[in-house]
Protein backbone atom coordinates (compact mmCIF):
# COMPACT_ATOMS: atom_id res chain seq x y z
CA UNK A 1 0.00 0.00 0.00
CA UNK A 2 2.96 2.64 0.71
CA UNK A 3 4.98 2.00 -2.46
CA UNK A 4 1.43 2.36 -4.20
CA UNK A 5 1.04 5.50 -2.69
CA UNK A 6 4.81 6.35 -3.38
CA UNK A 7 4.18 5.87 -6.58
CA UNK A 8 1.24 7.76 -7.45
CA UNK A 9 2.64 10.42 -5.60
CA UNK A 10 6.01 10.37 -7.98
CA UNK A 11 3.33 10.33 -10.78
CA UNK A 12 2.24 13.53 -9.61
CA UNK A 13 5.76 14.38 -9.25
CA UNK A 14 6.49 14.51 -12.67
CA UNK A 15 3.18 15.80 -14.25
CA UNK A 16 3.56 18.80 -11.93
CA UNK A 17 7.30 19.53 -13.66
CA UNK A 18 5.56 19.70 -16.95
CA UNK A 19 4.95 23.46 -18.01
CA UNK A 20 1.81 25.18 -18.86
CA UNK A 21 2.68 25.89 -22.65
CA UNK A 22 3.55 21.90 -22.62
CA UNK A 23 0.21 20.90 -21.19
CA UNK A 24 -1.55 23.21 -23.57
CA UNK A 25 0.70 21.80 -26.60
CA UNK A 26 -0.59 18.57 -25.69
CA UNK A 27 -4.04 19.21 -25.83
CA UNK A 28 -4.25 21.74 -28.51
CA UNK A 29 -2.37 18.78 -30.41
CA UNK A 30 -5.29 15.99 -29.31
CA UNK A 31 -7.47 17.62 -31.50
CA UNK A 32 -5.19 17.97 -35.11
CA UNK A 33 -6.36 15.83 -37.68
CA UNK A 34 -3.56 14.15 -39.88
CA UNK A 35 -2.98 13.88 -42.81
CA UNK A 36 -0.60 12.09 -45.69
CA UNK A 37 -1.05 14.42 -48.47
CA UNK A 38 1.33 17.66 -49.48
CA UNK A 39 -0.31 20.35 -50.16
CA UNK A 40 0.68 20.17 -54.08
CA UNK A 41 -0.96 17.12 -54.22
CA UNK A 42 -4.40 18.25 -52.63
CA UNK A 43 -4.23 21.30 -55.02
CA UNK A 44 -4.02 19.33 -57.62
CA UNK A 45 -6.65 16.75 -56.97
CA UNK A 46 -9.04 19.75 -55.72
CA UNK A 47 -8.24 21.89 -59.16
CA UNK A 48 -9.89 18.35 -60.87
CA UNK A 49 -12.86 18.18 -58.73
CA UNK A 50 -13.48 21.74 -59.06
CA UNK A 51 -13.32 21.30 -62.80
CA UNK A 52 -15.73 18.40 -63.10
CA UNK A 53 -18.21 19.31 -60.16
CA UNK A 54 -17.21 16.01 -58.05
CA UNK A 55 -16.85 17.66 -54.20
CA UNK A 56 -19.11 17.32 -51.67
CA UNK A 57 -20.41 20.68 -51.22
CA UNK A 58 -20.03 24.03 -51.57
CA UNK A 59 -21.18 26.60 -50.15
CA UNK A 60 -21.28 30.74 -48.93
CA UNK A 61 -21.55 31.11 -44.67
CA UNK A 62 -21.36 34.43 -42.69
CA UNK A 63 -19.37 34.49 -39.55
CA UNK A 64 -19.49 36.22 -36.54
CA UNK A 65 -18.27 39.75 -37.91
CA UNK A 66 -20.86 39.51 -41.00
CA UNK A 67 -17.98 38.45 -43.66
CA UNK A 68 -18.44 36.00 -46.38
CA UNK A 69 -16.74 33.00 -47.03
CA UNK A 70 -16.74 29.98 -49.53
CA UNK A 71 -16.53 26.55 -48.46
CA UNK A 72 -15.62 23.81 -50.11
CA UNK A 73 -15.70 20.38 -48.92
CA UNK A 74 -14.31 17.60 -51.15
CA UNK A 75 -14.39 14.51 -49.77
CA UNK A 76 -13.86 13.25 -46.33
CA UNK A 77 -10.62 14.74 -45.44
CA UNK A 78 -10.11 17.49 -46.88
CA UNK A 79 -12.24 21.29 -47.45
CA UNK A 80 -11.30 24.57 -48.63
CA UNK A 81 -12.09 27.62 -46.49
CA UNK A 82 -11.84 30.48 -48.59
CA UNK A 83 -8.19 29.96 -50.39
CA UNK A 84 -6.91 27.60 -47.49
CA UNK A 85 -6.98 23.88 -47.60
CA UNK A 86 -7.33 21.96 -44.62
CA UNK A 87 -7.68 18.28 -43.27
CA UNK A 88 -10.96 17.99 -41.32
CA UNK A 89 -12.94 15.50 -39.13
CA UNK A 90 -16.62 16.06 -37.83
CA UNK A 91 -16.73 15.55 -34.62
CA UNK A 92 -20.83 16.39 -33.29
CA UNK A 93 -24.23 17.06 -34.72
CA UNK A 94 -25.78 20.65 -34.24
CA UNK A 95 -29.25 20.61 -32.99
CA UNK A 96 -31.65 23.26 -32.42
CA UNK A 97 -35.40 23.54 -31.01
CA UNK A 98 -38.30 25.23 -29.95
CA UNK A 99 -37.75 25.74 -26.38
CA UNK A 100 -40.53 27.26 -23.62
CA UNK A 101 -40.02 29.15 -20.44
CA UNK A 102 -41.91 27.08 -17.79
CA UNK A 103 -41.76 28.64 -14.30
CA UNK A 104 -38.26 29.73 -14.65
CA UNK A 105 -37.12 26.70 -16.08
CA UNK A 106 -36.31 26.42 -20.00
CA UNK A 107 -37.38 23.05 -21.80
CA UNK A 108 -36.91 21.44 -25.38
CA UNK A 109 -40.53 20.97 -26.92
CA UNK A 110 -40.89 17.56 -28.30
CA UNK A 111 -41.17 17.44 -32.20
CA UNK A 112 -39.58 20.80 -32.55
CA UNK A 113 -35.50 20.02 -32.18
CA UNK A 114 -34.15 19.69 -35.66
CA UNK A 115 -31.07 18.95 -36.96
CA UNK A 116 -28.79 22.30 -37.59
CA UNK A 117 -24.75 21.70 -38.34
CA UNK A 118 -22.07 19.79 -38.07
CA UNK A 119 -19.15 20.89 -35.83
CA UNK A 120 -15.02 19.63 -36.37
CA UNK A 121 -11.61 20.03 -36.24
CA UNK A 122 -9.39 20.72 -38.94
CA UNK A 123 -5.65 21.25 -39.57
CA UNK A 124 -4.07 23.54 -42.00
CA UNK A 125 -2.34 21.84 -44.65
CA UNK A 126 0.34 24.18 -44.97
CA UNK A 127 0.71 24.62 -41.50
CA UNK A 128 0.17 21.36 -39.33
CA UNK A 129 0.78 23.63 -36.36
CA UNK A 130 -2.33 25.47 -36.79
CA UNK A 131 -6.15 23.43 -36.29
CA UNK A 132 -8.91 25.10 -35.93
CA UNK A 133 -13.07 24.16 -34.42
CA UNK A 134 -15.11 24.82 -36.82
CA UNK A 135 -19.13 25.18 -37.14
CA UNK A 136 -21.47 25.05 -40.19
CA UNK A 137 -24.76 25.67 -39.70
CA UNK A 138 -27.89 27.15 -41.00
CA UNK A 139 -27.77 31.03 -40.37
CA UNK A 140 -29.66 31.69 -37.21
CA UNK A 141 -30.02 35.13 -37.50
CA UNK A 142 -31.63 37.66 -36.00
CA UNK A 143 -30.43 34.93 -33.25
CA UNK A 144 -27.49 36.27 -31.09
CA UNK A 145 -24.49 34.85 -33.20
CA UNK A 146 -21.12 33.05 -31.92
CA UNK A 147 -17.86 31.59 -32.41
CA UNK A 148 -17.22 28.80 -31.05
CA UNK A 149 -19.67 25.38 -29.81
CA UNK A 150 -19.25 26.77 -26.01
CA UNK A 151 -20.82 30.42 -27.16
CA UNK A 152 -23.51 28.46 -29.39
CA UNK A 153 -24.19 26.47 -26.07
CA UNK A 154 -25.22 29.77 -24.63
CA UNK A 155 -27.92 30.17 -26.97
CA UNK A 156 -31.49 28.70 -25.77
CA UNK A 157 -32.24 25.44 -27.96
CA UNK A 158 -28.99 24.86 -29.26
CA UNK A 159 -26.95 21.31 -28.06
CA UNK A 160 -24.63 19.41 -29.91
CA UNK A 161 -24.37 15.22 -29.73
CA UNK A 162 -22.20 13.02 -31.41
CA UNK A 163 -23.77 10.77 -34.24
CA UNK A 164 -26.58 8.69 -33.33
CA UNK A 165 -26.32 4.49 -33.51
CA UNK A 166 -29.89 4.41 -34.33
CA UNK A 167 -29.39 6.59 -37.69
CA UNK A 168 -29.25 4.88 -39.95
CA UNK A 169 -31.05 2.29 -42.45
CA UNK A 170 -31.49 -1.25 -44.15
CA UNK A 171 -29.67 -1.84 -47.88
CA UNK A 172 -31.01 -3.54 -50.97
CA UNK A 173 -29.03 -6.33 -49.37
CA UNK A 174 -30.37 -6.59 -46.04
CA UNK A 175 -27.89 -5.12 -44.58
CA UNK A 176 -27.96 -2.47 -41.75
CA UNK A 177 -25.66 0.62 -42.68
CA UNK A 178 -25.34 3.64 -40.07
CA UNK A 179 -25.24 6.89 -41.30
CA UNK A 180 -22.17 8.38 -42.13
CA UNK A 181 -21.52 12.12 -42.15
CA UNK A 182 -22.53 12.85 -45.85
CA UNK A 183 -25.87 11.14 -45.39
CA UNK A 184 -26.75 14.45 -42.98
CA UNK A 185 -25.89 16.64 -45.61
CA UNK A 186 -29.43 16.91 -47.61
CA UNK A 187 -30.78 17.68 -44.15
CA UNK A 188 -28.43 20.69 -42.99
CA UNK A 189 -28.08 22.26 -46.30
CA UNK A 190 -32.02 21.47 -47.40
CA UNK A 191 -30.76 20.72 -50.95
CA UNK A 192 -29.04 17.54 -52.59
CA UNK A 193 -27.34 19.70 -55.33
CA UNK A 194 -23.73 20.09 -54.33
CA UNK A 195 -23.85 23.89 -54.97
CA UNK A 196 -25.87 24.96 -52.05
CA UNK A 197 -28.08 28.27 -52.74
CA UNK A 198 -28.60 28.93 -49.46
CA UNK A 199 -26.10 30.84 -46.86
CA UNK A 200 -24.80 29.42 -44.06
CA UNK A 201 -23.39 29.88 -40.69
CA UNK A 202 -19.76 29.74 -40.25
CA UNK A 203 -17.83 29.56 -36.45
CA UNK A 204 -14.26 29.61 -36.40
CA UNK A 205 -11.69 29.28 -33.17
CA UNK A 206 -7.94 28.51 -33.76
CA UNK A 207 -6.42 26.11 -30.76
CA UNK A 208 -4.57 28.61 -28.84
Amino acid sequence: MIKMRNFLLYIMVIFGTISSVSAKGLFSNSYAVSFDKTLEQVQVRAELMDKDKSYQKRFTAKDKMGNLHTITIYDDEYMKIDNVFYAYKFRNLMHYGLTLNVMGDIKSVNGFKKLWGLQGYATAVNNPDTTISFIFCKDMYPMKSFSSMFEANQISGVSFFGRNPNDGYVDDFGYWRSYEWTDYFERIFNTRNKDVKMRMYMAMQVAK
